[in-house]
């Protein structure tokens, strides 16, 4: 399996600076708590974040991805299902969503009443990542009107060649026309939201690309970002994938440290399962289902606070899908400014 390290608010200054005086101090508390509650390991009353699958299904098989080993059927997330989520959510402190997590959001075809819905209700943070191949005009001015706050564009690649090779499915010219056509609608309507971020995963087939990818998009948007590819299909164990981490260009593990996620967020596939992390995609531990379930329940269950300490003595191992994870959540990394 093919990952890629990410981590949601990395944009923490750019989007103050971007949201003005109005929404600052709920941000500030969230983006206070969001640091805070992993360093003191305290268990808030609700997750600070939920990454909500609208949809597990993908219009294009990138060639890391890997949705194209999956298993499962496919499926969208049920509106009643959803809107259940939020209640609960907005009534207990919840800050930020995340409309996505193993498929491409804008497949779902309420997509715009799902933003509009936990805007009205309440969540400071809406946002999702997207490859931009369905974002047409009309759909770019309705997510804007409706209030997203953040839209994350997934691209590998500054020509088309490289890119229609990773991306597979999909088409350069009309992913460049539509994220310029978003960016158009967003400067005529005089808005500073939604941030709009660019990212680039670096790999072998990229990699002399990177530069000309920041060239090309710098100055035209919010964030241009360029991640580290981490590839682990051929590596046997975890010594072997701390080496493989350790030669990245751009940062270096130095250990295991309990994992961030565990006091910040929870992930809710689209059929409703619950998992304790974003990089769990075969589902390997299941903590709930808010079909039949709430959140609150689950975030303070038996199953997840034992996780938690686990985690807090240094015990990951004895968690099968925490055991050879490298997410940078649960390590310890030093950037490389060069």
């Amino acid at each position: 399996m093919a990952r890629f390290s990410h981590e949601i608010g990395q944009s923490f200054r750019s989007l103050l600076t971007s949201r003005g005086k109005g929404l600052d101090w709920a941000y500030r508390k969230y983006r206070y708590l969001w640091k805070r509650a992993p360093a003191k390991q305290k268990v808030l009353k609700f997750p600070l974040h939920l990454d909500i699958e609208n949809t597990n299904n993908c219009n294009l098989r990138c060639v890391m991805c890997a949705i194209n080993f999956a298993e499962e059927a496919f499926g969208s997330m049920d509106w009643n299902l959803y809107t259940k989520i939020i209640d609960e959510g907005a009534k207990n402190g919840l800050a930020s969503i995340k409309l996505n997590w193993r498929g491409e959001p804008l497949l779902h075809p309420k997509i715009v009443e799902m933003v509009k819905y936990a805007k009205d209700k309440g969540i400071v943070e809406v946002q999702f990542n997207t490859n931009a191949q369905l974002l047409t005009e009309d759909l770019s001015r309705r997510l804007i009107d409706a209030g997203l706050d953040r839209i994350i564009f997934s691209v590998d690649g500054a020509t088309t060649e490289t890119y229609e090779k990773i991306r597979r499915g999909g088409k350069y010219d009309r992913l460049v026309n539509n994220i310029e056509t978003f960016l158009r609608l967003k400067k005529e309507k005089g808005t500073k939201l939604p941030l709009t971020r660019i990212q680039f995963v670096k790999m072998k087939e990229n990699e002399n690309e990177a530069d000309l990818f920041k060239k090309t998009w710098d100055g035209k948007i919010d964030e241009v970002i360029v991640n580290p590819f981490l590839d682990y299909t051929s590596l046997s164990d975890t010594a072997e994938k701390q080496d493989n981490l350790k030669s990245s260009d751009q940062i270096k593990i130095t250990g295991r440290k309990p994992c961030n996620q565990l006091w910040q967020r929870l992930i809710i596939s689209y059929d409703g399962e619950v998992m304790m992390c974003c990089d769990d995609w075969n589902m390997e531990v299941k903590l709930g289902n808010v079909n039949n379930q709430n959140i609150y329940d689950i975030w303070h269950g038996e199953k997840l606070n034992k996780i938690r300490k686990l985690h807090a003595t240094g015990q990951w191992d004895n968690i099968p899908v925490c055991k050879n994870c490298t997410e940078l959540d649960g390590c310890t990394y030093e950037k490389n400014e060069n």
